[in-house]
């Protein structure tokens, strides 16, 4: 299967230039009919044509993703796994044994777990009862180049699967159900490290949230950043027994960050915009809306991804905040937000809680980010 490696380290221009055109593409070809009136209050897909085309193009772009060089560090880390027993690879072991069941070959195993992720994503949307290509459109337009970037992103789907069905509506979950449910949670990690965090943090959704709490979190919550500080020392030294994951939590948070240009910072402003404002919208208008919106008409398990996404950006703002050399902390943990953002969006959008130049404004904040990264790695390698 030598034919199907990888032997370049870095993208060249025309492949930045093909990436850019592609979004752009499958973007603006889909925007009209994903959002159609027939797909805010439904889970019936009118354009079935155009949906599957859309999945089949975003499904190519995945596997040929070449606008920077992550891409290319994952054909180099396939190439070079060793299969001997107790042999040190990067990522986790499960990526090992793919990569074995593949006999290396870059693109089966990029199929498997970026298709594989694909595949999840629309699975996510089933359990929130959301329709299918409204939410992929606009996962698509919003968090294509931060979301699918890694490996990770099969972990978060399989997390927020997890999630969605352990607190959905109902009569409540049997006994096997349930196990199902956190099942699917804790398989996450094994996919992904950083999915621990999640599983870590989940039990904190059972605390109440309102009005007055969010207020009382937004006076309290920069008075408490030393000591979170020294809570993350402890836990990260101390508290982990995975020598693999105390690693990679000391590891990140010694690795520096180069000092961004004018360029670099604007490209970071759009990007909380990205991802904070549709959290900051859902706040407002679920807590803080002159309008009358009763909190037990909302979907149960939504409800519970709402404080979720709330305790997300917290830590990740935290993280920003306690001195560490870099932001690898603080981006990798906001990343994680980008499928419950979609699912929030689609769900207040189609209750009508948000509005409609609301969502088109949150949605347009992101396609602006998304063409910006694929446009300043086009300026890059010109």
């Amino acid at each position: 299967m030598s034919m199907f490696k990888v032997t370049i380290d870095e993208p060249a221009l025309w492949m930045t230039i093909y990436c850019l055109l592609f979004y752009i593409y499958i973007n603006f070809s889909n925007r009209k009919k994903a959002l159609s009136f027939e797909h805010i209050d439904s889970k019936k897909i009118k354009y079935k044509g155009m949906y599957r085309f859309m999945l089949f193009c975003s499904f190519i772009l995945l596997m040929t993703n070449i606008y920077e060089s992550d891409y290319f560090s994952y054909a180099r880390m396939i190439q070079e796994y060793k299969f001997s027993p107790f042999s040190h690879n990067h990522g986790e072991p499960i990526y090992g044994y793919i990569a074995w069941v593949v006999d290396r070959n870059y693109f089966l195993f990029r199929a498997i777990v970026w298709g594989g992720a694909l595949y999840l994503l629309l699975k996510v949307f089933d359990v929130f009862r959301l329709n299918r290509y409204l939410g992929f459109y606009l996962m698509f337009s919003m968090y294509f180049t931060t979301h699918f970037i890694s490996r990770a992103a099969f972990a978060y789907a399989l997390y927020f699967i997890g999630f969605g069905f352990l607190f959905r509506n109902g009569r409540g979950l049997t006994l096997p159900q349930r196990f199902f449910a956190i099942g699917l949670i804790l398989l996450s990690v094994v996919f992904h490290k950083s999915s621990f965090f999640l599983v870590l943090i989940t039990p904190l959704v059972f605390l109440p949230i309102n009005k007055r709490t969010i207020i009382a979190i937004l006076l309290i919550f920069p008075l408490l950043l030393p000591m979170l500080k020294q809570i993350f020392d402890l836990f990260a030294v101390g508290l982990v027994d995975d020598i693999a994951l105390q690693k990679a939590l000391i590891t990140y948070s010694k690795r520096e960050t180069a000092v961004a240009n004018w360029k670099g910072l604007i490209r970071s402003v759009i990007l909380i915009g990205t991802y904070y404002f549709p959290v900051i919208y859902a706040t407002k208008q679920l807590y803080f809306s002159k309008t009358s919106i009763s909190i037990k008409s909302i979907d149960r398990n939504v409800i519970y991804l709402y404080k979720l996404v709330v305790i997300i950006l917290l830590s990740a703002t935290a993280f920003l905040f306690m001195g560490f050399k870099g932001d690898d902390f603080y981006n990798r943990t906001m990343w994680m937000t980008a499928i419950p953002n979609t699912v929030l969006m689609c769900y207040l959008y189609k209750e009508e809680i948000l509005l409609k130049k609301q969502f088109y404004r949150l949605m347009n904040i992101g396609i602006i980010y998304q063409l910006y990264v694929y446009a300043y790695s086009v300026y890059v390698h010109l």
